[in-house]
């Protein structure tokens, strides 16, 4: 089972209790997902990894049926997942107790996979 999930990073911005359906909607759903949700629960980031063979149908359907939904969402796959898991959250947390929206180092991390027809 676990030699056919990737590493897919997502950053949703939404109302409090949009954020947290999709969150949780993770955690229930997808083989392993580490979520963090900031304090106003009107963002949070999330590490999952799941199926090989659905990567590219969730990246690109989740972010039109998240925009439906009144959510801002990002997905992009990653393959430095163990490195990021360890200490994203802290190096993404702002002193002023903010997310630091810039991502840009996990997105260059980002390999896109062809689409299977």
């Amino acid at each position: 089972m676990w030699d056919n999930v990737r590493s897919v990073f997502l950053f949703a911005q939404g109302s409090t209790n949009r954020i947290c359906s999709v969150a949780r909607s993770f955690l229930i759903n997808t083989p392993s997902a580490h979520v963090m949700i900031s304090e106003s629960g009107e963002s949070c980031f999330i590490i999952s990894r799941i199926p090989e063979d659905e990567t590219f149908h969730l990246i690109t359907d989740i972010v039109s049926a998240a925009s439906e939904s009144g959510i801002s969402l990002r997905a992009l796959p990653i393959s430095a997942y163990v490195g990021y898991r360890n200490n994203l959250y802290r190096r993404l947390w702002n002193s002023d107790g903010s997310w630091d929206a810039d991502v840009s180092g996990l997105i260059d991390q980002v390999r896109l996979l062809p689409r299977e027809s």
